[in-house]
C-alpha cells in the first residue's frame, strides 16, 4: 500500500529565499547608518575642544570603515537578491 506524504507547512513547493535576503539587508543597512553617525560624531569631536584631535580622527575613520563595509555588503545582498528572483 502506498502512502502519500503531505506537508503541513504553508510554504509553496518552490523555495522562496527573498525573506532571507531581506533579513540580511535589514541587518547590514542599520549598521551602515550607525557607522555614518559615528563619522559625524567623530567630525564634531575633531572640530570641538572636548577631546584630542587624534582620537576623534581615529574614531571617525574607524566608523567610516564600518559604514563603507556594511553598505557594500548590503549592496551585494540586494544584487544577489535581484539575481535570485529574476531567475525564477
Amino acid at each position: 500500500m502506498a502512502t502519500l506524504a503531505v506537508s503541513r507547512t504553508s510554504t509553496p513547493a518552490s523555495h522562496n529565499s527573498s525573506g532571507r535576503y531581506l533579513t540580511a539587508f535589514a541587518v547590514w543597512l542599520p549598521i551602515g547608518f550607525i557607522g555614518a553617525s559615528g563619522v559625524v560624531v567623530g567630525a564634531m569631536q575633531f572640530f570641538g575642544s572636548e577631546t584630542r584631535p587624534l582620537s576623534a580622527l581615529a574614531f571617525a575613520i574607524a566608523y567610516g570603515f564600518l559604514a563603507a563595509a556594511s553598505w557594500r555588503r548590503a549592496k551585494e545582498i540586494l544584487r544577489a537578491a535581484g539575481s535570485a528572483t529574476s531567475v525564477v
